[in-house]
This record gives C-alpha cells, sequence and structure tokens, in this order.
C-alpha cells in the first residue's frame, strides 16, 4: 500500500492477496485524470468539493454525496477537481460483473437516470464504498495487512455493491467497439503524445504528421469522441500540468509557463 502523491493514495493490496482480489479503493483529492479507459467497472464518490467528468463525451458535475458508475471500456476523463476536496474511487474486476454485451451499468446521482442522492440502495453503496476504502486505507493500521476477518468485511461490502448494480442495468442499442479498431488506436497515441509532449510546440497539423493521419482527421476524432476541440483539450492539459508545478515546484511563473507549453 503506497501513498502516491500528497492527499491521494492509490490503494493496493499486498503481495499475499494480489491474486485474489477483486476490486481496490483509492481516496483522496483527484485534481485531473485525463482521458482513459479499463476494463474494471469504476464507482467514483464525491465525498467533499466539486468534481467534472466527461463521459463519452458528455460531462457530468459532482457535488458533494454523487456518485458515478462508469461501465468496463467507456471512456472518461476527470477534471476542474476543487482544491480540499475529497472522493473515493472503486474499482471492480471485470470477472465479477454479470452483464450481458447490450447491457450497460447506470447506478448514479448524475446524469440522465439520476437516482437521488438519499435513495435507500444509494445510501447502502455509499455505506460499503466507504467501509472498503477504509479498511484498505494505509494509515488504518500503521499499513498492516487486513485480517481474515477484514477481508471478509471488504467482501461483503463488495458484494453488496455489485448486488445493487444488478438492480440498475438497463439495455443499451448494440454498437461497433471503436476501441478494437483502428480509429481508437490513432486516438490512444494522440492522447498518449499530448500528455507527454505538451511542453512542446504542438498543433493538429504536428499530432497528424506524428500519427501518419491527415489534420482533418485529427479534429474529427477530437469532436466525435471526446466532444472537445484539439486546441481545448490541449490548453487544459497544459493548464493543469501549470497548476502542478505551481503547487510542487519553487519555479516561478515563467519558467512554470516554459515548462507547460
Amino acid at each position: 500500500m503506497a501513498g502516491s502523491r500528497e492527499g491521494y493514495y492509490e490503494i493496493k493490496s499486498g503481495h499475499f492477496y494480489s491474486e485474489e482480489m477483486k476490486a481496490t479503493a483509492f481516496a483522496g483529492n483527484l485534481l485531473f485524470n485525463g482521458l482513459h479507459w479499463h476494463s474494471s467497472l469504476e464507482i467514483l464518490f464525491c465525498l467533499k468539493g466539486k468534481i467534472r467528468v466527461r463521459l463519452e463525451g458528455n460531462v457530468l458535475e459532482m457535488e458533494e454525496g454523487d456518485i458515478l458508475t462508469i461501465d468496463s471500456g467507456m471512456s472518461h476523463e476527470i477534471f476542474d477537481g476543487s482544491r480540499g476536496g475529497l472522493q473515493i474511487i472503486v474499482l471492480i474486476d471485470a470477472s465479477m460483473l454479470h452483464r450481458q454485451a447490450n447491457e450497460q451499468y447506470e447506478l448514479a446521482t448524475v446524469g440522465e437516470r439520476r437516482k437521488s442522492r438519499e435513495d435507500e440502495e444509494i445510501l447502502s453503496v455509499k455505506k460499503s464504498l466507504r467501509r472498503m476504502t477504509w479498511l484498505l486505507t494505509p494509515d488504518r493500521s500503521g499499513g498492516k495487512e487486513c485480517s481474515e476477518e477484514e477481508w471478509d468485511w471488504f467482501h461483503r461490502e463488495m458484494y453488496n455493491v455489485l448486488l445493487h448494480l444488478s438492480r440498475n442495468k438497463r439495455k443499451v442499442a448494440e454498437k461497433n467497439d471503436l476501441r478494437a479498431g483502428a480509429p481508437q488506436k490513432s486516438l490512444e497515441k494522440c492522447l498518449e503524445i499530448l500528455n507527454r509532449d505538451f511542453a512542446e510546440e504542438l498543433s493538429a497539423a504536428v499530432v497528424a504528421g506524428k500519427l501518419g493521419v491527415s489534420e482533418p482527421t485529427v479534429y474529427r476524432m477530437f469532436k466525435k469522441q471526446i466532444g472537445v476541440s484539439f486546441s481545448d483539450y490541449l490548453n487544459m492539459v497544459r493548464i493543469n500540468a501549470a497548476c502542478g508545478y505551481l503547487e510542487n515546484t519553487d519555479w516561478d511563473i515563467m519558467e512554470v509557463a516554459e515548462k507547460s507549453g
């Protein structure tokens, strides 16, 4: 179990349990997390402050008490987190999910099919998320591994979350999985370039050259698959990098500007 940066813990199981863990938890203040997707189901719980989530191109605003379920494979990005905020993120392994390809989990208090923050199911899930995270928090017991009884408790809470998820599924229209094709591979490479080389002189034309595609293709990828323009996304990456430099270094403003592009 390790702290990845001040105020933000990435909770991991010990080596003995790593093969058996079907869920992991994060607790802290996440100000920005670039566009990504993964095979696990993610539940985001805003305990304090505000954050914004771009989910499949749609922007959702989360405040204290809100939760959001993000299905495996869904592209999402967290940004505009508030200073002094606190969130819980729980990831559940895909092997624990029992749904058809045309089904989608929708347990959330934000979005089109949102539930009330005081809904009984929502309150039950929040309670389980808190307990799961507490059991894995490094400060809870001086970094000691959970006891067998505590692991049983952890898994009971996880199964409670899964139970409520199973009651909140809906059928969606089947669509081609872009992530398996060339367009998504190009987008992944594009995002990698922007998040790695943001301090350099970048433009859609430069990135298109690196990818071997046309400049209009780059513009279309961002508008269609992310929901923002190429320039807006690049500016957001640079602004978040600048904020990080100002908070974590003693560089003056000119050096921060140069390092963040």
